[in-house]
């Protein structure tokens, strides 16, 4: 997972000295894995890199890569997270994500970053669009226009799920079958501590105590 200099550079000037790059972004994979495969991380190795962003006078890494061991039960698997916010700022889209999954009966290959929408014009150079993540739409049968995307819908559907609990027409255990929870931030924070404990101990290994 990648993002364009100008991030920690500009949009995030203030507050990219406060963070690392896998706090900001590698943690949503650590989000992803846990609530894909139930699984919980038991013990981290972090290294990371500081050049470019530290010859601007920001004191954070350029990129930072994370081992983690997954455990349930007598099963275990291994996830490479990789991140880095210093893409040259005229690569073809904010941010770059790609996913690979390899396991014994297949491989499934992600690449986040191609939406199927490319635009180049005279006045801008070659862009990956993300058209779905909010986007106005024209409703011609009443000459409106609704706003749609993934972005908005996740947000909506936390606000319904709030209502529904205040109406009771759900429960807590019933959304915890297929939404994710605090509980599942578990896994982010215990492995963004063990991250930090790695790198300021000569990327030594880390258990986490689960």
């Amino acid at each position: 997972y990648s993002q364009k200099k100008i991030i920690p550079e500009k949009i995030f000037l203030k507050w990219s000295n406060n963070t690392s790059i896998f706090q900001y972004l590698g943690v949503h994979y650590v989000d992803l894995i846990g609530f894909v495969t139930k699984f919980i991380p038991i013990r981290v190795m972090a290294i990371g890199q500081k050049k470019y962003l530290k010859s601007k006078k920001i004191n954070t890494y350029d990129s930072i890569e994370v081992i983690i061991e997954w455990k349930s039960k007598n099963e275990t698997f291994t996830s490479i997270i990789s991140t880095n916010w210093i893409d040259p700022n005229n690569t073809s889209a904010m941010s770059d994500q790609k996913i690979k999954f390899v396991g014994t009966n297949g491989r499934i290959e992600l690449d986040q970053k191609n939406r199927g929408v490319t635009s180049v014009t005279d006045k801008k150079a070659i862009e990956d669009i993300n058209l779905y993540f909010s986007k106005f739409y024209l409703d011609h049968n009443n000459n409106s226009y609704n706003f749609k995307g993934y972005g908005y819908e996740s947000i909506k559907t936390y606000l319904y799920d709030i209502y529904n609990l205040k109406i009771q027409n759900t429960d807590i255990n019933e959304l915890n079958k297929f939404r994710p929870t605090f509980k599942n931030c578990l896994n982010s924070v215990i492995v963004q501590t063990a991250v930090d404990q790695s790198l300021n101990n000569n990327n030594a290994w880390i258990k986490t105590n689960l």
